[in-house]
């Protein structure tokens, strides 16, 4: 069995995390989380761990929209660094504050093109499908909303499936030194 990072609900959501939504490599094959796997998600952490693991929340559908709405180019809106502060808020709020400089991207990004980023603190998955983010030894389905954070210097990689569309995803970058 390949070893992979953990994962659990962060801290402050609520997120049901079925068996099939979480895979880790298990040699050349993938598998569900074995029960003991399952129930690890939702324990609480001490802050040494949470550092090293992956933490999964939603956005709300206010933030989400108000992603939206800046692609269909209305002035009357606000701007994407009036939304980034009101998603910094919210991550504070949540307990999940973001790092102080962070960087947050809006991307529209070509499904068929590879999604491969080292310096992430997290990626909200802003589309209307399921994509699943592959990291090592460990894949993980994000429906549309659901995001996670990411322990620094982790590469994340969108691995499927294949959307039709493009998909928009919320970036968010730790500070650069």
């Amino acid at each position: 069995m390949t070893a992979y990072l953990p994962v659990v609900v962060a801290q402050g959501f609520h997120l049901p995390v079925s068996a099939d939504r979480v895979l880790v490599a298990d040699g050349a094959e993938w598998r569900t989380l074995a029960a003991e796997e399952r129930t690890a998600l939702s324990r609480p952490l001490t802050p040494a761990e949470l550092e090293l693991t992956i933490l999964l929340f939603t956005l709300t559908a206010r933030l989400r929209n108000a992603c939206w709405a800046l692609l269909e180019l209305t002035s009357d809106g606000p701007n994407f660094d009036a939304i980034s502060v009101e998603i910094g808020k919210f991550f504070s709020f949540k307990g999940l504050p973001l790092p102080d400089r962070a960087h947050v991207e809006l991307v529209v990004q070509d499904a068929s093109v590879p999604l491969s980023r080292t310096v992430l603190w997290g990626i909200v998955n802003l589309g209307e499908g399921s994509l699943t983010l592959e990291t090592t030894g460990l894949r993980l389905a994000l429906r549309p909303g659901e995001g996670c954070r990411l322990p620094r210097d982790v590469g994340v990689q969108i691995v499927g499936p294949p959307n039709e569309a493009a998909n928009l995803l919320l970036l968010i970058h730790w500070p650069q030194a």
